[in-house]
């Protein structure tokens, strides 16, 4: 079926090309220009030539946008300087961006602000969750490096990525692009521009608008799985924006504008490519393979059925016992076929559906009044920002990697902890009488029951966002003859909340909710200035900055009790379940799996409980800059920039600081020779305190427990090196280096718990940076190879490479420890091996054709491919140690297609 759609959408797509061709086509006499051009960016609330901010900025004009294929901010990762990041598993439109080695951690936890400011014509997403969804009508992208505390304020820690749109013409016009390529891809994008209402200095002045829409669907990268024949990674994605300026006179401007952004796909695929240990012996250090494990119980399950011999000779006759060797032995099957880390699947495994819903909607109004002269203050443009935007978003999805399809009243690969479990259960059959086996076997229908209900997988989940903003900003900026001001107060408020329902190690994990609202209230006032002394021929100019912040963190905890302390759990707490009765009467026969909630404190009902807590902050910069030359300038930048602290949602009633960092920068901007040349550069050091970190603990029942935690400190440096060469006009050539070193100067040790509280790991050589490789290098190359009096010809190829990353700073574990009796005595620590994601080099291209006047427009055609060389390497993984796997995802491989615009 798909690929009648495919020809159908192709046919429609031809005789809407072949009906815009006319008989009559212009010559095109002019040459695609390929020089170094002038770029103006909004970066210090100013329009001002990107050469001349002593800021160290990346930008991307509306041509390198389309040339690129850029549609959000994921698209940006690996091809800036310095920058990386990951999605995670099971949540499409949700990304944590690194900048410089400061990374905005775990993108789903919506317990935690961003490190890096992602806005939209200058209003704040003020989370990380639906932060990735595509944007209609872009025209600039700025990517701004370095603390931006001044300005941006806080949870701009690392820096800033401003999304800018078009702005209506004014003019009548529009430009629509279809797509097609592999994976039955097709999108169609459209803008128009309405002709101006009204006329300039009279009545209620001008009225303009523009509209955009785009689409873009395709087919799974990836072969269904077997147990709901999804496919993963389709693309299912729309986005929308209007935009309206108002002009009721020459100095006042109302600008207006609504968008909307859809999602709705499969996850990419989560595969399984490691073990871990079952069991660690905190003696000797030992490790109790899963393998040898589930390889013993399949040796005394066939010596029960085949020989009526060993420990679950008892058990052979229970009417469950064989489902349970049988999911054994399919577990083992699974265990036995990992992935291997370096190769890319081609199908997915899971026993769930896994997909991603998201709806994001903004309206934003801003209102400039614009005065020449103001006397003592000069030319003054006082502006007022207000911004609302709404988040929803569903993350569905099997994380673990594996298949436990369980057939009800069969078998299936049911998760390996149960199975441990299972067999402990089988084999204490045999210290019963056989007139009182039906205790135990009942025991063991019960579990099969819920199995049969609720699957047997190691890790579901069902995660809901709502999330809601409100900002309002007033900001005064002007200049007179020496002096460049920005003057702000700035207001920010959220609301949101966080629902997840989750399966793990059914049956015994039983079904689990995490519930919590959470808000924030912030305020703060700022203000900036150039000043420009009247020595050295005006060539030197001195940047101070100050900004002070307000804010106020609550939270709503909605926790119940799971039913472990009440008797209505899975377990009985009773001691009753202890010599020969050890766990069968522990087993509740009346528990329905119908209790959703999680107990984080002692079993206790702690539903709306509140908490708030108060944090102010001083950020400051100071920037001496120099003009060496017409052309060149250096500069000498201090800032600093801080992320709000807050509550931990995971965890109950427990707050976390804010994290501060002061950053030093050299810098230099040159066209060194203009029109040809440009080279940009910059050395920089920081000092990251505070650093929010994950760390483990005990919790109120024993258990490690994994919470955000004030315990880190880095002190790190690196440089970036941009250049742009174009020595003919129809050649034009971009590279950059960049390069980051330094880990971690202080990390929070990782502790045993009980009888090993006292055991603890140093982990500061172990914690590495996270997201960020050591070298990244790209090189863009843009070239008209032929011109004719009727078309241009052109192609652009872009390679990015970065060197390896590690996925997070550290991963941990704690293995319970038991006695003779079977009771849990403590938990001991253990620090695994960092999952390092390869290095790679991915190769994109675009060759098309340009400039082909019609009699209405213009026509230009692309065909574009990426990921040329079907590079396989991983983008994010996750130690799962108490379910067993290790797990990871992959990059998209090769994928193709062709883009038709017609503009007009």
């Amino acid at each position: 079926m798909s690929r009648i759609k495919f020809r159908r959408k192709a046919l429609y797509l031809n005789i809407a090309a072949t009906m815009l061709f006319t008989n009559g086509v212009s010559a095109q006499n002019d040459l695609t220009q390929l020089g170094i051009e002038e770029v103006v960016v909004t970066a210090q609330k100013r329009e001002e030539n990107v050469q001349a901010v002593p800021i160290s900025i990346s930008t991307l004009s509306a041509t390198d946008i389309e040339r690129r294929g850029l549609q959000n901010t994921q698209d940006l990762i690996g091809t800036i300087p310095n920058m990386g990041g990951f999605q995670p598993p099971g949540a499409k439109g949700n990304l944590s961006i690194s900048l410089r080695g400061v990374s905005s951690g775990s993108p789903s936890n919506l317990s935690i602000d961003t490190a890096i400011g992602v806005y939209v014509d200058g209003f704040l997403l003020g989370k990380q969750v639906g932060s990735s969804l595509d944007v209609a009508e872009l025209e600039r992208v700025e990517v701004l490096r370095g603390p931006q505390g001044t300005l941006y304020g806080r949870n701009s820690t690392g820096g800033a990525v401003n999304f800018i749109t078009r702005k209506p013409t004014g003019e009548f016009g529009g430009k629509v692009t279809g797509t097609l390529g592999s994976d039955s891809l097709w999108g169609v994008r459209a803008s128009v521009d309405t002709p101006t209402l009204g006329t300039e200095g009279e009545g209620a002045g001008t009225l303009k608008a523009s509209f955009g829409a785009q689409t873009r669907k395709r087919d799974g990268l990836y072969d269904e799985a077997a147990f709901n024949d999804q496919d993963y990674d389709d693309l299912d994605r729309q986005a929308y924006r209007a935009v309206l300026r108002w002009e009721p006179s020459d100095a006042v401007t109302f600008d207006y504008a609504y968008d909307k952004s859809e999602l709705d796909e499969n996850n990419t695929i989560v595969s399984a490519v490691g073990l871990h240990p079952l069991a660690i012996n905190p003696a000797t250090g030992a490790e109790t393979s899963r393998l040898t494990a589930l390889d013993g119980y399949i040796a005394a399950g066939n010596a029960a059925l085949n020989f009526g011999a060993g420990p679950l000779a008892a058990a052979a006759s229970d009417p469950t016992f064989g489902r349970w060797l049988d999911s054994v032995k399919l577990m083992r099957e699974q265990f036995g076929n990992l992935n291997d880390p370096g190769d890319r699947p081609n199908r997915g495994t899971a026993d769930a559906h896994s997909g991603t819903t998201a709806d994001a909607e903004g309206h934003s109004l801003t209102v400039a009044w614009n005065f020449d002269d103001l006397g003592p203050f000069g030319a003054v443009e006082f502006k007022s920002m207000t911004g609302w935007r709404d988040v929803d978003s569903r993350n569905v999805g099997d994380l673990d990697g594996f298949d436990n399809t369980i057939a009800p009243g069969g078998a299936g690969a049911l998760n390996d902890t149960a199975l441990g479990a299972m067999y402990s259960f089988y084999s204490a059959q045999a210290r019963f009488p056989e007139s009182f086996l039906s205790l135990p076997r009942q025991s063991m229908s019960k579990l099969w029951g819920l199995v049969d209900q609720y699957g047997g997988g190691g890790f579901v989940q069902d995660a809901n966002f709502g999330y809601e903003q409100f900002s309002q900003e007033l900001q005064m900026v002007g200049s007179t003859d020496r002096l460049e001001y920005a003057i702000g107060f700035y207001y920010f408020e959220d609301d949101g909340s966080f629902d997840n329902y989750r399966l793990a190690v059914m049956p015994f994990g039983q079904p689990a909710s995490t519930a919590y609202d959470n808000e924030t209230e912030a305020n703060a006032f700022y203000a900036q200035a150039t000043w420009t002394p009247p020595i050295l021929d005006d060539k030197l100019a001195l940047t101070l900055g100050y900004r002070h912040t307000e804010e106020t963190k609550g939270i709503t905890y909605r926790y119940r009790d799971d039913g472990s302390s009440s008797g209505n759990g899975l377990i009985i707490p009773t001691a009753s379940c202890t010599g020969v009765n050890q766990g069968y009467l522990c087993i509740n026969q009346s528990y329905t799996g119908e209790v959703k909630y999680n107990s984080l404190v002692n079993g206790q009902d702690v539903y709306g409980s509140q908490f708030d807590q108060d944090f102010s902050n001083d950020s400051g910069s100071a920037t001496l800059a120099y003009q060496i030359t017409d052309d060149t300038n250096v500069f000498v930048r201090w800032s600093t920039g801080y992320r709000s602290g807050g509550y931990n949602g995971e965890i109950y009633n427990d707050p976390f600081e804010e994290e501060t960092i002061e950053q030093w920068e050299l810098g230099v901007k040159s066209d060194v020779l203009p029109g040809t040349l440009r080279l940009n550069a910059s050395i920089f050091s920081f000092t990251y305190d505070d650093m929010q970190v994950s760390q483990i603990a005990a919790g109120p029942g024993g258990a490690a427990t994994s919470f955000i935690g004030n315990a880190g400190k880095a002190e790190r440096w690196g440089s970036e090196l941009e250049l742009q060469w174009s020595p003919l006009d129809n050649l034009l050539v971009a590279a950059s280096w960049a390069h980051m070193d330094g880990d971690f100067e202080e990390f929070p040790a990782h502790c045993g718990t009980g009888a090993y509280a006292n055991v603890c790991l140093e982990t500061k050589d172990d914690a590495l940076r996270a997201q960020s490789a050591d070298d990244q290098l790209s090189l863009i190359t843009d070239w008209v190879f032929a011109s004719t009096d009727w078309a241009d010809f052109m192609a652009h190829v872009e390679v990015f490479w970065q060197d390896e990353t590690a996925g997070s700073a550290l991963w941990t574990n704690s293995y319970a420890v038991r006695d003779a009796s079977g009771a849990t005595v403590g938990a001991y620590p253990v620090v695994y091996e960092p999952i390092m994601m390869e290095d790679r080099a991915l190769v994109n291209a675009r060759v098309g054709i340009e400039n082909v006047e019609l009699s209405n427009g213009t026509l230009r055609a692309s065909i574009w491919g990426r990921n040329l060389t079907d590079e396989e390497y991983r983008t994010f993984g996750i130690h799962f140690p108490a379910i067993g796997p290790e797990t990871a995802q992959y990059g998209e491989p090769l994928t193709y297609g062709v883009d038709v615009t017609y503009e007009f």
